[in-house]
């Protein structure tokens, strides 16, 4: 597990934060630069790796549920956006 870099990270910062010790500005300038492209680079790779195969009764169950979920956040946002008429 400590041969992890990210994990080695993580431990070194949290114990800079126990420790009430900051970095200069110039390192967390530069590295929130590259931390702010991290979620994309990340969610890039999933798109480029993932490979969907569904036959069409995974379609149909997929479809009922997705249904199902916006059917019912809609339901519930217009229940909080119009409370007055929903207690009327």
């Amino acid at each position: 597990m400590f041969s992890s870099i990210p994990m080695d990270t993580y431990l070194i910062m949290l114990a800079l934060s126990l420790l009430h010790i900051t970095l200069p500005a110039g390192v967390t300038a530069f590295t929130g630069i590259i931390g702010q492209a991290n979620g994309f680079l990340a969610m890039l790779m999933i798109g480029i790796g993932f490979e969907l195969r569904l036959e069409k009764s995974q379609v149909a169950g997929i479809l009922k549920a997705v249904i199902i979920r916006y059917g019912m956040a809609i339901l519930f946002a217009a229940f909080l956006l119009f409370p007055a008429a929903a207690a009327a």
